[in-house]
């Protein structure tokens, strides 16, 4: 029996090729449908309804892989991702939200690039926010005597 696991491979797979033959964009549609005619054995009377939620759920999980591998400022990256010379500019970029697409950097606008630049920096800052108020609570928490619990 076919597993999420396994979805999960597989994509990750075609984003892996998708970056050693240099792709210009990461594109969850074009996953998907190199996907679906990678598994074309759907048959009967429930074809239609198999296709349409298996497609909805390889775009689905394509999207987010795209959006974990080149949007989250933190996450562990393969090395493939990481643009030689530096420690943390990625060769992909999501443009255009949760449902855009990973574009390779070098076919990015600065105007794009600096507006990337900007997100990452709001997100650093809530971070810090975020980090800062945990202090806090910790603080506060202790100067009443209560325990963590």
């Amino acid at each position: 029996m076919y597993s999420l696991n396994q979805l999960h491979a597989e994509i990750g797979a075609k984003i892996v090729q998708l970056m050693r033959e240099n792709a210009a964009t990461l594109s969850p549609v074009w996953i998907t449908q190199a996907l679906m005619a990678d598994h074309p054995d759907v048959q009967g009377v429930d074809a239609d309804f198999h296709l349409c939620c298996s497609r909805m759920a390889v775009r689905k999980e394509a999207t987010q892989q795209i959006n974990r591998i080149a949007n989250v400022p933190d996450n562990p990256r393969p090395a493939q991702l990481i643009l030689d010379g530096f420690d943390h500019l990625q060769q992909y970029y999501v443009i255009g939200g949760k449902e855009g697409k990973g574009i390779r950097i070098d076919l990015l606008s600065d105007g794009q690039l600096l507006k990337k630049a900007d997100e990452y920096a709001a997100m650093g800052n809530t971070c810090f926010a975020h980090a800062a108020e945990i202090r806090r609570y910790v603080e506060l928490r202790q100067g009443n005597g209560v325990e963590a619990g």
